[in-house]
């Protein structure tokens, strides 16, 4: 990938929004398998051309500092943040989730936190997006492989333009009344 710095950002900031700290393990990810076909192998195929401002970046740093912080929660039995191969089928399957949370001290039930930062709107769908149902299913597919019943899936969402105002508002319609 080539980075731009249109908007003349200091240096070290365009550094910061044009590194990444993802670790590719496997031949596939989930983020990778769940996104459409066209866009995994336009993408593989010609990586080294695509041009992105570092600005454009500036969403994905945000969601890395929310992963970091919340990576800090303690529990010797969770999982954070783990990256794991799933095997099926001849490939290799790299999963990750953000939180695998022990529901009982005494059983092999997990419930599986995601978290996502995303617009208000999408809070306003009836549902969760499709995408992020298949992200989750694939780590509970991936942690019954390890013997972890993960019972429970929730996404936790984190609003980047939601604000108390307009939740007050809007209370009696569809906009989202607290992070979920």
């Amino acid at each position: 990938m080539i980075f731009t710095n249109d908007h003349n950002l200091p240096i070290p900031v365009a550094q910061a929004l044009a590194s990444s700290d993802y670790d590719p393990h496997g031949d596939y990810s989930t983020t990778g398998l769940i996104g459409p076909p066209r866009i995994h192998f336009l993408r593989q195929r010609h990586e080294h051309e695509m041009v992105v401002d570092v600005m454009d970046m500036f969403y994905a740093l945000r969601g890395t500092a929310l992963h970091y912080i919340l990576a800090q929660v303690k529990h010797k039995r969770a999982i954070v943040e783990e990256r794991f191969l799933y095997h099926h089928n001849g490939y290799q399957i790299s999963i990750k989730g953000d939180l695998v949370w022990p529901e009982d001290p005494k059983d092999n039930r997990f419930t599986v936190y995601d978290y996502k930062q995303c617009s208000t709107w999408v809070g306003k769908l009836s549902q969760p997006k499709d995408e992020w149902t298949k992200q989750l299913n694939l780590i509970r597919l991936g942690l019954g492989a390890r013997g972890l019943d993960a019972q429970k899936l929730a996404i936790v969402t984190f609003f980047n333009d939601w604000t108390a105002l307009d939740a007050q508002i809007n209370s009696g319609g569809n906009y989202p009344q607290q992070f979920r």
